[in-house]
């Protein structure tokens, strides 16, 4: 067990080791918890309807993206880029941290299946069993009998939480990692501390470098770093509060300076792990368009008391169910915390921890403990809670703070095994089986339902009709052919445009095997600007580029147009004629770029297509960078907000020095009047302006030459006083054009 003899004078669990168990039968243990834990998913979400080969899950919103994710491990190895995305470029996916690198690994081993699909479902379907087993090993490390964890681990691992991120929040369904960053986080409560010795007979502890206890939890908290950003974060949070409780407890700093350093260790894990994209942000520029959040998103994703112990709405007793559903409809703001349900079993040990707090006495007892960390999560994700304070003042990313409600599920279900245990200890011993028997069917009956299924006919019908659709296409065009896709949505979280589901564009990659698409590459780098300059073309003008650039097709998805796309359809068909493919559904379209690209190769001469291609391809954009706030991708596109101090990147991909224009409207954002001085630190560019208090024009002609270039706006005079107002000024329809 992860428990070992080692165990401090003041430790609150039993006073006595249980007898080493044998290796064989803790393997039959664990083997008989997978087996139940996959048979009763299999029936849960009636795998036996299911054809693996094909997704669990529709390609659309965040599974399209996790399909195309593991779609680019399996033909690259790692994710950063996906080489048939982004064309004519190369999508790059290091603006969107995502540094859970241990799940990588898992897919780059699944992805030896050598089918996408089967490769996705395993990963998803996978984290039950892993959910399982590691909750089981620290409930049995804590101290609970086998019977009694077995059962808590089994319903801990099919909260509706995981059920519902299965399939769109992959990552986040492994959340195996809770209990084991809170097994050290418990044994810091019971005054089991890293990096110190056990407490003496004067109760005094000396600073141990290296013991048992340490090893332990640097190896957990490196696990949980390199696996998820949220619990990793939530699990600082929790060493900490661990330390401080102890450190009142003992009277002594000692359990702080643990819980500290403990935090301290998982951080720099993390840290690292996100190294590669703090790297390429810091070569390429900062990219405040994409995956920046506001700090009061934290009172949006915030976790509610209400969502914790309200029943499913997907409850087996529909009267039951229908409560839950009725306060769903009538909720002012819906997110995703509608899973961070407890369940009747939960609920009745966070009833317990809550009362805990109104009963003090003298000493310390783990469900004393427990009851601390569990206000403390309520205080931490709560709406106006300290999250949303940490939000504010330090750093906004973190912002779902409802996915704290498995921490809050482990320390209630912890805390309802702990008194099953002592109930049973004091009867006869088939009490604790008959306890555990009845936790195990109530919780599972509770939690579970044939609603949370996944809806597999439909599934098969989705997956058929887009398996035929791409492989026509691929049929109908060479090997690497590149098509254009419209609308030229961005990447990432561009919304729902019309009836078009975000990342809808992303199921062409994941089912296609030869063909490159335009979509996926980053909002606010060169390839998305060359996108949007295309797009925004007449029809004439688009496909004429698009032909000159090498495209062999258009794609177009009619849902994602306000007229169902008739207007675009009707051009393309205008000058292409009529479109060569059409899916099932007739909502997405393939037009044939060949009757322009022959007129282009009969018309130019090959000097004079080439010239014309190069110009094309290294056209000359603009990226608003440091210094500008987060925009979302909204339509007309909403003003580029500027600090005292901002910067934009000029690139020319070409070998030759370009003519060119920058022009935009700005307006100052503050009542007095404002000057901003440009400045460049490789250009010939130097003026004053001042920022009109109306929307005015700013022009200004300068020689790009090849390369990356800074544009340095300054403004003055800067703002006075403690709290500087982070807007100066904002600018609309931002744009370089070219003057040779």
């Amino acid at each position: 067990m992860l428990w070992t003899k080692e165990r401090p004078a003041t430790s609150v669990m039993p006073a006595t080791s249980p007898a080493p168990e044998r290796f064989r039968v803790r393997l039959a243990w664990y083997a008989v918890l997978v087996l139940f834990t996959l048979v009763y998913l299999g029936y849960n979400f009636r795998l036996y309807r299911a054809d693996l080969s094909a997704p669990l899950c529709p390609a659309q919103n965040d599974s399209a993206a996790l399909l195309s994710l593991v779609k680019s491990i399996q033909e690259s190895g790692w994710p950063w880029k996906a080489e048939r995305l982004g064309a004519p470029g190369v999508a790059e996916r290091l603006d969107y941290p995502l540094p859970e690198h241990a799940h990588y690994l898992t897919l780059r081993v699944l992805s030896w299946t050598g089918n996408v699909f089967l490769a996705f479902n395993l990963w998803c379907l996978l984290s039950y069993p892993v959910v399982a087993a590691c909750s089981f090993a620290v409930l049995r490390a804590l101290g609970i009998s086998r019977p009694v964890a077995f059962a808590l681990a089994i319903v801990y691992t099919f909260l509706p939480y995981h059920a519902g991120r299965a399939f769109t929040h992959t990552m986040l369904a492994y959340y195996h990692t809770v209990p084991l960053i809170l097994l050290p986080t418990i044994w810091i409560l019971a005054g089991r501390l890293p990096f110190f010795r056990p407490a003496d007979h004067a109760g005094k502890r000396k600073f141990a470098a290296w013991n048992a206890t340490t090893g332990w939890t640097l190896l957990l908290a490196a696990i949980v770093a390199a696996s998820s950003p949220y619990y990793a974060f939530f699990g600082c949070y929790f060493l900490v509060v661990a330390g401080v409780y102890r450190s009142f407890a003992e009277g002594s700093w000692r359990a702080w300076w643990a819980g500290l350093a403990s935090a301290a260790w998982v951080s720099a894990v993390g840290l690292a792990c996100t190294l590669p994209f703090i790297l390429a942000q810091r070569e390429q520029g900062a990219n405040p368009a994409v995956a920046h959040r506001h700090w009061n998103e934290a009172d949006v994703y915030c976790l509610k008391i209400t969502k914790l112990v309200l029943p499913s709405g997907s409850h087996r007793v529909r009267e039951i169910g229908e409560l839950t559903l009725l306060y769903n409809a009538e909720e002012m703001q819906r997110s995703e915390n509608r899973d961070s349900l407890l369940g009747f079993v939960g609920v009745a040990g966070f009833v317990v921890l809550c009362g805990r707090l109104l009963m003090p006495r003298a000493g310390t007892t783990l469900i004393g403990g427990l009851s601390a960390l569990n206000i403390a999560a309520v205080v931490l994700g709560a709406s106006g809670g300290l999250g949303g304070l940490f939000n504010f003042l330090v750093f906004p990313q973190m912002r779902c703070y409802n996915r704290v409600c498995v921490f809050v599920a482990f320390f209630c279900l912890l805390t309802v095994g702990l008194l099953v245990d002592k109930w049973a200890a004091r009867g006869h011993r088939r009490r604790v089986w008959l306890a555990a028997a009845g936790l195990l069917l109530f919780g599972l009956w509770d939690l579970t339902s044939e609603r949370q299924a996944p809806k597999h006919a439909e599934l098969q019908k989705n997956h058929d009709a887009w398996s035929g659709f791409v492989k026509r296409m691929e049929e109908a065009l060479p090997a690497n052919a590149m098509v254009f896709q419209l609308p030229a949505i961005s990447y990432p979280e561009a919304g729902t445009p019309y009836r078009m589901p975000d990342y809808a564009h992303l199921a062409c990659h994941s089912y296609s095997r030869t063909l490159r698409f335009s979509y996926g590459t980053n909002r606010n780098r060169r390839w998305d600007e060359w996108h949007q300059h295309v797009a925004r073309l007449t029809p004439e003008q688009m496909v004429r580029a698009l032909a000159l650039s090498g495209f062999e097709a258009v794609y177009v998805d009619r849902r994602g147009f306000a007229d169902d796309g008739k207007v675009m359809t009707d051009a393309l068909r205008r000058i292409l004629g009529k479109e060569m493919l059409a899916s099932d559904s007739g909502e997405q379209l393939l037009f044939s770029l060949t009757p322009i690209a022959k007129s282009l190769h009969d018309t130019l001469d090959p000097a004079t297509l080439e010239r014309e291609k190069n110009r094309l391809l290294n056209r000359p954009s603009v990226l608003l960078q440091d210094g500008f706030l987060p925009w979302a991708p909204v339509s007309p596109p909403e003003p580029r907000r500027a600090r005292y101090s901002s910067t934009m990147r000029l690139i020319n991909p070409g070998k030759e020095s370009r003519q060119l224009t920058l022009s935009m409207n700005w307006q100052r954002h503050t009542n007095r009047d404002l000057e901003v001085h440009v400045s460049s630190p490789r250009l010939t560019v130097g003026r004053h302006d001042a920022v009109p208090n109306d929307r005015g024009p700013f022009v200004l002609d300068f020689e790009l030459p090849p390369g990356e270039h800074l544009l340095i706006f300054e403004a003055t005079p800067k703002s006075s006083g403690f709290i500087r107002p982070q807007v100066a000024w904002s600018a609309t329809e931002v744009r370089l054009t070219t003057r040779d």
